[in-house]
């Protein structure tokens, strides 16, 4: 039998609550994020999905977080 898809895949611009490992966290020895937190969906496509986090602190770099106002 198929698998059944129960959600459409996640398309570009979509906001997804995701386990997001940050660098900081994963130099500490981390291996996966500590809580879920939202993330924008910057490609997909065969299967695969690219995310960025969205942050009002914490680690930020422009090539690697989306950082919004805290307004």
């Amino acid at each position: 039998m198929g698998s059944v898809n129960r959600f459409p895949f996640p398309e570009v611009g979509d906001v997804l609550n995701y386990n997001y490992l940050f660098k900081a966290d994963a130099d500490r020895g981390a291996i996966e994020g500590r809580k879920a937190r939202p993330v924008l969906v910057v490609a997909a496509g065969d299967g695969r999905v690219a995310v960025m986090p969205i942050t009002t602190k914490g680690e930020f770099s422009s090539n690697r977080a989306v950082r919004l106002p805290t307004e």
